[in-house]
């Protein structure tokens, strides 16, 4: 009879260890980030040694912030796909103010006000008007995008004056060794990540994704939160843009280009953000967006061209996809 209790307990204690492990997206993330490192550095030895770990870094934080946006967003069950073009714009835009005004400080404010200017837009054709987020922001991608066309004339813009030395090390500079970039993106990911996490705010979030009627039967005010959430994204991709800009001194109007909003979404999913919403971590789509960037520097290193990332990013998307799909199969039967 003890022995049955005992063996009882023992089980429920195994069903309810697969059932946390099932909850932690990022946690599996985490062991397919270091399986692709060990994969990458058998193949590419060049991915060895501390510097090679730094470069990755500074190369990817521009584009964690933007995923950390894009996150909470599809947490909150929208999406931005205008995330790519709006690199774009505040590089230009920023660019610009620079170069007519002389005043580096004016121009990053710019460049901020401009992200938080193209979030409320997005956020007002899907409150306002009740547009999909889906063709709200891909309307306003290919606006953004033939706008930055216009004004560049498809020319890469250059200021008749020298940068300031802090806007080069915006990008290139570091702290104690470590990237000034990573510092940045790894700040905006704890602050989010708190927010997310230990607040009502970002309970809320989890909420409307998870059941946007039943969040809306317990009193929380969605058009508000998913304003919230459109200007947040708008704001890090704004932060992002600067960042590259620190790093190109130019006004180029393809940045952002070659699927990246996809990119995006992908690194999301990768990191167990689910496409409809209410699931996943911040840590995870950062997690992801290093397995990206990580697979991309590798091909990078073995010399294959660059427009292979696009089909890597799609297969990407269809492991990360199946391989959540083959998880929570296995959980749920357990």
């Amino acid at each position: 009879m003890f022995l049955s209790i005992k063996g009882e307990k023992n089980k429920e204690m195994n069903r309810n260890w697969l059932r946390r492990f099932r909850e932690r997206d990022d946690f599996m993330v985490i062991v397919v980030f270091f399986v692709f490192w060990f994969i990458w550095l058998m193949v590419s030895p060049n991915l060895r040694g501390i510097d090679s770990v730094l470069d990755l870094l500074r190369e990817t934080s521009p584009y964690i912030l933007t995923i950390i946006g894009v996150g909470v967003l599809l947490i909150g069950g929208e999406f931005d796909l205008s995330v790519g073009s709006l690199l774009a714009i505040v590089n230009i835009v920023t660019v610009f103010a620079y170069k007519f005004t002389e005043n580096i400080w004016l121009a990053i404010l710019s460049g901020l006000f401009t992200g938080l200017i193209i979030g409320a837009i997005n956020a007002l054709w899907v409150n306002k008007l009740g547009l999909s987020s889906l063709v709200a922001t891909l309307a306003m991608m290919f606006a953004l995008r033939g706008i930055a066309f216009i004004t560049t004339n498809r020319e890469s813009i250059v200021p008749n004056i020298d940068w300031p030395e802090g806007m080069r090390m915006l990008y290139y500079g570091s702290w104690a060794k470590i990237p000034i970039p990573f510092v940045i993106s790894m700040t905006a990911l704890i602050i989010l990540y708190f927010i997310m996490s230990r607040t009502s705010f970002g309970r809320n979030v989890y909420a409307i994704g998870g059941n946007t009627e039943a969040a809306l039967a317990s009193g929380i005010n969605i058009k508000r939160t998913k304003m919230i959430l459109f200007i947040i994204s708008g704001f890090l991709t704004s932060i992002s843009s600067l960042v590259i800009t620190g790093q190109i001194l130019t006004g180029y109007f393809n940045l952002g280009s070659q699927g990246w909003e996809v990119t995006a979404v992908t690194a999301c999913v990768l990191g167990g953000i689910t496409l409809g919403g209410g699931q996943g971590t911040l840590i995870g789509a950062t997690l992801g967006m290093l397995i990206i960037n990580l697979t991309h520097k590798g091909l990078r290193l073995l010399g294959v061209y660059t427009t292979w990332m696009l089909v890597v990013n799609g297969l990407i998307l269809i492991f990360a996809l199946y391989a959540y799909r083959i998880r929570d199969s296995i959980f749920l039967r357990k």
